[in-house]
């Protein structure tokens, strides 16, 4: 049974690079903390071990020199992760002379009943031709750039063979491996938590399709793989809907013979609430949830007061199945929100066939790929933000002024904000811009150099 969330109280990473020693304390009431510094000292590794820790990516530890690297939860317990060099077959340890020499991490959890600790990744691994023929045949984004190293084209990461086996295992038909067990203490623990990092290189995204047996992924446009993800989505509510209606419709005969007359409303409330829902109804037409039928206002006075037993039903039934689109409809409102306010000459609209609709000022219809890439980045996070974020994750954002100029990232903070109310998420940026951070330094710690 998978425990509670357990948020994230401090973490530290100790000899980074060999010279830095890096306390981060988070600011759980407010929910936002802010990294910052001069480049070269650590804030990307760090947001990537948190990442990796929490999602099983050990590769990130195996390959930047540090001494350990510790995260404190509020409940008391802590991770830690060590990485030393991997023993020879002889049982001996391998001296760390070049960096093709293995590493192998290990991570302990203290604070729960016993101490338990265990070295994730594989134990073993059978090197042979056919499983670097299947990785570039599956995994086409990744480039080969030595025996057994790879770049991930989309993010600019290297990766060796573990990596690569551990990272996308899932994903291609790749020859069997074993597994180090993990222990169920730390396995509960990591799977509590959702932690998403959201990196700098956030306009590709992966996108699988299939030609005949064969699984393939190619690199779309981020922006229109979350296109189409929204008209999945919206599809899926109106199925939602329309299930809500049968149900109702289906039953309002008896449940109309059956209303107590005491039920009955008031034709002068009747009349309100019929307004409020033709608002409602209005507000999704437009947001493209909704064709608009024939108005609830245009019911005369006089059958509207004659059969209140039927009205009273009636608005209480609409009013469920409205209901239906409340979650998304916020979602949709904030999203349209922050994105028509930034961009210029230029209106996002949304469409349940077709997702993203893109106008200019002149009425012309624009494609996902002629905003600019500022453009795409804020529609982008804010998206990923707002539809893919669980409640009460971690979302370690990396740089986001990246190609938002100052207006935007005077702004962000704010709108990140408003965007973490919708689904309670924590936060923790990095940044070396004083604009992202504006007047909120009382969220953030500086990153020190050992002389400092």
């Amino acid at each position: 049974m998978m425990t509670s969330t357990s948020r994230i109280e401090r973490v530290q990473v100790s000899g980074l690079f060999g010279l830095f020693t890096h306390p981060i304390t988070l600011n759980l009431d407010k929910r936002l903390t802010i990294i910052h510094g001069a480049n070269g000292l650590g804030k990307t590794i760090i947001l990537r071990m948190i990442a990796g820790l929490f999602q099983g990516n050990f590769g990130v530890f195996r390959r930047v020199p540090y001494d350990m690297f510790e995260v404190y939860f509020e409940d008391g317990r802590k991770l830690t992760v060590r990485t030393r060099p991997m023993p020879s077959d002889g049982g001996q340890l391998l001296l760390p002379s070049t960096e093709d020499v293995p590493r192998q991490v290990s991570v302990t959890l203290e604070g729960g009943k016993f101490p338990e600790t265990y070295s994730p990744g594989m134990n073993r691994i059978t090197r042979r031709p056919s499983l670097i023929d299947r990785i570039e045949h599956y995994l086409p984004f990744l480039t080969r750039v030595g025996p057994e190293t790879w770049r991930d084209e989309r993010i600019g990461e290297v990766l060796d063979l573990e990596d690569v086996v551990e990272r996308y295992h899932d994903d291609a038909p790749l020859p069997a491996y074993e597994v180090a067990d993990e222990p169920k203490g730390v396995r509960e623990l990591r799977r509590s938590l959702n932690v998403r990092l959201i990196r700098t290189q956030r306009l590709d995204a992966e996108e699988e399709s299939r030609r005949g047996a064969t699984q393939r992924r190619s690199t779309v446009p981020a922006v229109e793989r979350n296109s189409l993800a929204l008209t999945h989505h919206i599809r899926g509510i109106l199925e939602e809907y329309a299930s809500v209606s049968q149900r109702l419709d289906r039953s309002f005969p008896i449940r109309l013979f059956q209303q107590n007359s005491s039920a009955d409303m008031s034709a002068s409330d009747l009349r309100a609430r019929l307004a409020e829902l033709e608002a409602r109804r209005s507000e999704l037409h437009a947001f493209g949830f909704l064709d608009l039928d024939t108005s609830l206002n245009e019911v005369p006075d006089e059958i509207l007061e004659r059969r209140r037993d039927v009205f009273s039903v009636y608005v209480s039934d609409v009013a469920q199945k409205l209901a239906v689109f409340d979650d998304v409809a916020h979602r949709v409102a904030e999203l349209l929100r922050i994105v028509n306010a930034r961009f210029k000459y230029k209106k996002l609209e949304i469409s349940r066939e077709r997702g993203y609709v893109l106008r200019s000022d002149t009425g012309k219809e624009l494609k996902p790929s002629d905003l600019s890439s500022g453009e795409q980045h804020e529609l982008v996070m804010i998206h990923e933000l707002i539809f893919n974020t669980q409640k009460n994750s971690l979302i370690l954002i990396d740089e986001p002024e990246l190609s938002l100029h100052l207006e935007w990232q005077q702004r962000f903070l704010d709108d990140l904000s408003r965007v973490s109310k919708i689904s309670g998420f924590d936060v923790l940026i990095a940044t070396h811009s004083a604009d992202i951070i504006g007047a909120n330094w009382d969220l953030t710690v500086e990153l020190r150099g050992p002389q400092s």
